[in-house]
Order: structure tokens, then sequence, then C-alpha cells
């Protein structure tokens, strides 16, 4: 069984998309953590009231995505034949900005409740993983453009890149088999009336028929 080989552009694609989901997977364990602690040391209504910034916080990160993706979709002019005018670029860049501080707003909202209920301390290891989710993000935002906003990979549906999966780097068609030519067909009409199975008369006209077919095929 011949398989066509795997295209690199693939192979990167996949990789990235797999990168994608790991950068995802850190940013929720540092968002669990910063919760988890708040409940078990500041009690359950400061914990709730972290969830609720956090959640916030994504439902705004979720409409930025968007956005950024509709302003990389006009920078890489893969819009059709739409022109787009300039105001609405103008106002494709004020509204992710204006989302944009609108997360930094719930992270600094996480920031002061911290120093209020734990002290600086406390204010300056949450400031610590909230810094390094925001650089996780922006490496989220170099990855999308690289693999035009596909979705995130978590390695579970992919199983191997070279065995038998539902993603298309995995299913890759196989070599259809060659054709015969006309003088193999030719050739085993010719055996089979050597040995019996057909006459030699039959085996003559298909062989004229042919031969005609193939000249008028030519001319």
């Amino acid at each position: 069984m011949h398989k066509t080989p795997i295209e690199p552009d693939i192979i990167t694609q996949k990789l990235q998309r797999l990168w994608k989901g790991t950068l995802f997977i850190g940013i929720s364990g540092i968002y669990i953590l910063i919760i988890a602690l708040m409940f078990i040391y500041q009690g359950w209504h400061p914990g709730l009231l972290t969830v609720f910034f956090l959640g916030l916080c994504q439902f705004f990160r979720y409409i930025a995505n968007d956005v950024d993706r509709i302003g990389w979709t006009i920078k890489t002019q893969k819009n059709g034949n739409q022109k787009i005018t300039e105001s609405t670029k103008a106002y494709q860049v004020q509204m992710l900005y204006l989302l944009v501080i609108l997360t930094q707003l719930q992270n600094l909202a996480i920031i002061y409740q911290v120093y209020f209920l734990a002290g600086s301390k406390w204010m300056i290891s949450t400031f610590v993983g909230l810094s390094i989710v925001e650089l996780l993000y922006m490496q989220i935002r170099s990855v999308n453009k690289k693999i035009e906003f596909e979705q995130a990979s978590y390695g579970i549906k992919d199983r191997d890149l070279f065995f038998e999966g539902p993603e298309l780097i995995s299913k890759q068609p196989e070599t259809p088999p060659e054709t015969p030519t006309l003088e193999e067909k030719l050739a085993e009409l010719k055996k089979m009336s050597e040995q019996g199975q057909i006459s030699k008369k039959a085996y003559e006209n298909a062989r004229d028929k042919y031969l005609i077919r193939k000249v008028l095929k030519k001319n």
C-alpha cells in the first residue's frame, strides 16, 4: 500500500496547533492555581469574585480574538473582492485596543483584590502569574497568524502523524493502482485464447476493435 508523502507545511501547521493547545493548557493551569489559592487562603467570597473577574476577562479575550482575526484578514487581503475602507480598518484597531484595555482592567481588579486581602507579597506573586499569562497569550496571537487562526490541537483526535486517525494529516489518499495498457490487455486476451478460455476469433475481433479505436483516438 502506497501513501502520498505528507507535505512539510501540513506537519508544521499541526505542530503549531499542538503548540497552541499547549499554551492554552499552561494558561488554564495558572488560572486554576490562582483561583484555588484564593479559595483556600482567602475564603469562598474572594474566590468567587476572582472567578468572575477571570471569566469576564476570557469573554473579552474571545471577542478580541475574533476582532484580531478580522484585522489579519484585512491585512492579508483574504476578503474576496470587497474593498475595506480606511474607516473600517481604524474601527477594527480601535475596537481591538478597547478590548485589550477591558481585559487588563480585570487583571488589575484581581491584583488589587489580592493586595487588599493578603498584602504585597501575594500581590507580587499574582502579578507575576498574570504577566506570564499575558506573555503566553501574545505567543498564541503570533501562532494564530501562522496557522491562519486554526483551532488548537491537544493530540487527542490526531493520534499519530503516520497512523490512522480522523485528521487530514493522517488520512492521505492512497496511490491509485496503475491502469493496464492496451498492449497488456491484448496480451491477457491472447493468453486466454491460447488456454481455451475464449475462442481465437473472439480474441482477433477484440484485438482489431482495440487497435482501430487506438488509431482513431490518436488521429
